[in-house]
C-alpha cells in the first residue's frame, strides 16, 4: 500500500479490521516515530480507525495511543468494538455512518481514504452507499463526486 507523500499537509482516513492495522503502522511510524524527511515535513493529519473483536486482539494500541498523546493536533486514533453497537450491527460501519459528513467533508477537500484488513466487497459498497447518501444531502451527484475522488486517488481499498 503506497502512500502519497508529495503534500505535507495532506490528511490520510485510516480504516483498518483487526490486523489490517498492520499495513497502516509503518505508515504511522515513518510520519510520527522516525527520524524521516518524510516525517519532519508532515504538517497534515492522520484519522486511524481500528477495529477489533475485543481489547486483548487490538494490535499496537499502546504505540497508537502513545502518538496520539504525542501529537494531538495531527493523529486522531479510535479504537472500536462489537459490544459498542447493537446485535446484528457491524460496530465499524456504524462509526463511519456516525462520522461520514465528516468524511465526506474531508474527502471533498482532498484527504485520502484507506481500508485494509478484513474487509468485504459489500462492507465497502456499503461505504459508498454511505457517501452516496451525504452526497445527496449536499445537492451533489454521487457518480460525479466519487469519480472525481476515484480520479485524484483518493480512495484506496484493499481490491
Amino acid at each position: 500500500m503506497l502512500f502519497p507523500e508529495e503534500d505535507p499537509s495532506s490528511t490520510y482516513i485510516m480504516i483498518s479490521r483487526g490486523s489490517g492495522i498492520a499495513h497502516f503502522r509503518g505508515f504511522i511510524r515513518r510520519l510520527f516515530v522516525e527520524k524521516t524527511r518524510v516525517g519532519y515535513a508532515f504538517r497534515g493529519r492522520v484519522w486511524l480507525i481500528s477495529h477489533a473483536q475485543n481489547s486483548d486482539s487490538l494490535l499496537y494500541h499502546n504505540e497508537m495511543k502513545s502518538i496520539q498523546k504525542e501529537f494531538p493536533d495531527q493523529f486522531q486514533y479510535e479504537s472500536i468494538f462489537p459490544q459498542s453497537v447493537a446485535k446484528n450491527e457491524d460496530a465499524l460501519l456504524k462509526h463511519v455512518e456516525n462520522y461520514s459528513q465528516k468524511i465526506y467533508k474531508k474527502l471533498t477537500n482532498g484527504a485520502h481514504i484507506y481500508f485494509s484488513g478484513d474487509f468485504k466487497v459489500d462492507d465497502i459498497n456499503t461505504m459508498k452507499d454511505l457517501f452516496k447518501s451525504i452526497a445527496g444531502q449536499n445537492n451533489e451527484i454521487f457518480d460525479e463526486w466519487f469519480k472525481d475522488i476515484e480520479h485524484n486517488q483518493q480512495w484506496h481499498t484493499p481490491f
